[in-house]
């Protein structure tokens, strides 16, 4: 490799190293940022119970005759009803946000080992959802680079996580062919996508036997 090559690839990591550490910040802040709507919304939601329960209570003062409609027990079972609607719409956005703070912590997390290196968390979920081990998806990572997501080998052929060449990784296959080959996510995501797929002993023939 040529220095000017060098040094382009050494631009082109810290750029993706900065940009991994820009996206974790985002994440986290959007996970503040939503923990305050959600504090905000369950206050409005404990004070629409209270004011429920305190319409409830009031006494209708002017009963109605025998016969005859009153106008003041209308208007409390009215009063009622809104406060029931208004509790009801509250307790959707407080579910709603509470579902998406769950959502977001979990990206949040995983940004986060992203940067720092820590694949076992997304590892983890990549085979939960394509169905394979998530101890063989991290063995073969291990076998293939140590984890070192700017792993070379083969005189620089192979590179990453999983030691894909560059023509492999922008197969048809790779529904993540169009990020970065040293994006350590797209590599675990796409690797977890190959095994599920049946194609681990073709494409790892030296170590998917022995991390399976």
């Amino acid at each position: 490799m040529t220095r000017c090559k060098r040094a382009l690839t050494l631009i082109a990591l810290t750029i993706l190293a900065s940009t991994t550490l820009f996206i974790a910040a985002a994440a986290e802040s959007q996970a503040a940022t939503l923990a305050a709507q959600l504090r905000t919304s369950r206050r409005d939601l404990d004070l629409a119970r209270d004011a429920l329960a305190h319409a409830q209570a009031v006494p209708v003062l002017i009963p109605a005759l025998p016969g005859s409609h009153s106008p003041a027990g209308a208007a409390h079972r009215f009063a009622v009803h809104l406060a029931k609607l208004r509790v009801q719409r509250l307790a959707t956005r407080v579910a709603h946000l509470e579902a998406l703070q769950r959502k977001t912590a979990r990206a949040t997390l995983l940004q986060r080992c992203a940067a720092t290196g820590d694949w076992r968390p997304i590892v983890a979920v990549a085979a939960q959802q394509n169905r394979i081990s998530a101890a063989g998806l991290y063995r073969m990572m291990q076998l293939e680079s140590g984890g070192r997501l700017y792993a070379a080998g083969g005189g620089g052929a192979y590179l990453g996580l999983y030691q894909y060449s560059p023509s492999t990784w922008r197969g048809n296959w790779n529904p993540w062919r169009d990020r970065s080959i040293y994006d350590g996510v797209a590599q675990i995501w796409a690797t977890a996508t190959a095994i599920h797929r049946g194609y681990g002993p073709h494409m790892w023939p030296n170590t998917f036997p022995a991390a399976f």
